[in-house]
């Protein structure tokens, strides 16, 4: 009944609530002024009732009402927070058993009453009392006054129900379905979606590029948005949802074409800037799989088809291709990383090599390095990188080989002048001055010959004066062994020089050789047989003492004279050696 807005409001909530169930709440006012009902519906923003569905609610609602008059009916729908309803539909309730209402959709910034959209409603309006007249406020006594007279200067309870009312509501919503499209005649919307549909099959069809395939897809986006237009009730929406879940699908597919060939774009792209790392490589080929992925759900049934095949097998192509350039990116790599480690090692051994087998550490280290950064294909990424440290390395190839070669001779000279040395003291001690002098020079030519800057030089330069010394007493002792060499030979020219000679003589250097004659060695043994025939013991020991005599006088002048004697007999076999001081 109109005399109780507030029962008129909650029925409407109920109704409202139960006809939409996913919409969590509905808030709904009643006004009843100068004699227009105003409904007002309020509703969460991010659930939104279609109104071919809300309508028929409300009239129900209302088909309760009685009243002797035609009743003018403003519903309002809005959201929470916003000034304006967004959706204002107006019509007029006739009196019972005249019930036929025409509903319009009016915008709601031109008609808004200014009852409704400037003075917010109650939060309860139906739970408000009329003032008492001798209390509250005059503003709101005389609100509450106007409401309550034009609710009884207008409406009188009525016994009799609007039975007409769900014939109105019904007439309601053909008259706002007839304004909607694709409802009577032809379907505009349908016809443009086929047509937007066609061009992107003949551009799909025609189409090489991304940019080809992006303008087939957006024809297919319009052809779809154009179908969402045509209502539940149209003739012709089932035949919409139909092609629209056909252009869908189709759209699917463009989309598939379209990353598959931006990514084989990506990946062309990427290639072009060689020469590429490994890593860099790898991401090409995610590209070109990517790419193939999706090119690979394209059906066959496709405009795009062709297209996405053509690409397909050249993105396989190209994928193959980069994967071997992986391959040889990464050898190239791991050369480059072996290279430089052992030229870095090299490095480090150079700041610390002293002596030649370090400088060959050295050595061997950077031909290492120049071996793995030589394996390195041309055209690689890291044979670009390698050319700075492998020039490097061939330099300081050549400054560890040759600082290896002065610190072997400096090592070989340095060695070999002690050994001199060692031999030069050797002679001095068998009063081999000669050669004593010899070695001293030869150490000392040597232990000069020490380059500079070697491991040696500073071994090798105190031992020049040491070594220089030692020489001049070896000469020293040389000219006084000459002299006793003259000495001597003066003494065998004596001993030797007897009738029949006894012996003949040289001397070698600081060696006495002595043969004996075969003219005495043949004399000795006569008499010696003779004498043992006659029985003459005398005579043979008397040729005994002669040849011990002459032996006891080699031995005596090998030792005054200190020189080494060697006794030889006539047929040059060795028959007894002197050696000085023993």
């Amino acid at each position: 009944q109109l005399d109780n807005l507030q029962t008129l409001g909650s029925s409407l909530q109920e109704r409202l609530c139960a006809a939409f169930p996913e919409i969590v709440y509905f808030q709904v006012n009643c006004v009843l002024e100068n004699g227009m009902l105003m409904v007002e519906i309020e509703h969460p923003e991010d659930s939104i009732p279609a109104p071919e569905l809300l309508l028929p609610v409300v009239e129900a609602a209302l088909a309760d009402l009685q009243a002797d008059s035609p009743l003018p009916v403003n519903l309002y729908v809005k959201m929470p927070g916003v000034e304006h309803p967004y959706g204002l539909y107006s019509f007029t309730l006739p009196p019972l058993g005249k019930r036929s209402s025409v509903r319009t959709k009016v915008n709601p910034s031109q008609t808004a009453p200014t009852k409704i959209l400037s003075e917010p409603f109650s939060a309860n309006p139906w739970d408000e009392e009329p003032a008492d007249s001798s209390s509250g406020e005059p503003g709101e006594s005389s609100r509450t006054s106007e409401v309550s007279t034009s609710r009884h200067s207008n409406l009188k309870p009525l016994a009799i129900a609007l039975g007409s009312i769900i014939g109105l509501g019904v007439f309601g919503v053909t008259v706002y379905g007839l304004t909607r499209p694709c409802v009577v005649g032809s379907c505009q919307a349908m016809t443009i979606a086929q047509q937007l549909h066609e061009q992107s099959n003949q551009e799909q069809t025609a189409g090489q590029s991304e940019a080809d395939i992006v303008k087939a897809k957006e024809q297919l986006d319009a052809a779809i948005a154009r179908l969402e237009t045509i209502p539940t009730w149209s003739g012709s929406y089932s035949q919409a949802q139909s092609l629209k879940t056909t252009y869908q699908t189709q759209v699917n597919w463009l989309e598939f074409t379209r990353l598959g060939l931006n990514q084989a774009s990506q990946a062309t792209t990427k290639s072009q800037n060689q020469p590429l790392k490994a890593s860099q490589w790898r991401e090409t080929a995610q590209l070109w799989q990517r790419a193939i992925a999706n090119l690979q759900q394209v059906p066959a049934d496709s405009s795009a088809y062709p297209l996405a095949q053509a690409k397909l097998k050249q993105s396989r192509s190209n994928l193959a291709t980069t994967q071997t350039q992986i391959v040889i990116a990464q050898k190239a790599e791991n050369f480059l990383k072996q290279g430089e480690e052992k030229a870095r090692v090299a490095k480090a051994l150079q700041g610390i090599a002293l002596s030649a087998p370090d400088w060959q550490k050295v050595k061997l280290q950077w031909q290492g390095a120049i071996e793995d950064l030589g394996k390195i294909e041309t055209g690689t990424a890291a044979h670009t990188s390698a050319q700075k440290t492998l020039e490097n390395a061939k330099k300081q190839l050549k400054v560890a080989s040759d600082r290896q070669s002065q610190e072997q001779l400096s090592a070989t000279n340095y060695n070999s002048a002690r050994q001199l040395a060692q031999k030069a003291q050797d002679f001095q001690l068998a009063d081999q001055w000669s050669k004593a002098v010899a070695n001293w020079n030869q150490a000392i030519n040597l232990v000069q010959q020490v380059p500079l800057g070697t491991f040696y030089y500073g071994k090798a330069q105190p031992l020049i004066p040491t070594y220089k010394e030692a020489l001049n007493q070896a000469k020293t002792q040389l000219v006084l062994a000459n002299q006793r060499r003259d000495r001597a030979q003066q003494t065998l020219q004596k001993l030797c020089s007897t009738k029949p000679p006894i012996c003949q003589f040289k001397i070698v250097e600081d060696t006495i050789k002595v043969t004996l004659t075969p003219t005495y060695t043949q004399a000795v043994k006569q008499a010696s047989l003779s004498a043992k025939k006659k029985g003459d013991y005398n005579t043979q020991a008397a040729i005994v003492d002669r040849v011990l005599a002459l032996g006891e006088t080699l031995n005596t002048i090998s030792t005054n004279f200190r020189l080494r004697l060697e006794l030889y007999g006539d047929n040059g076999k060795i028959i007894q050696v002197y050696n000085p001081g023993r």
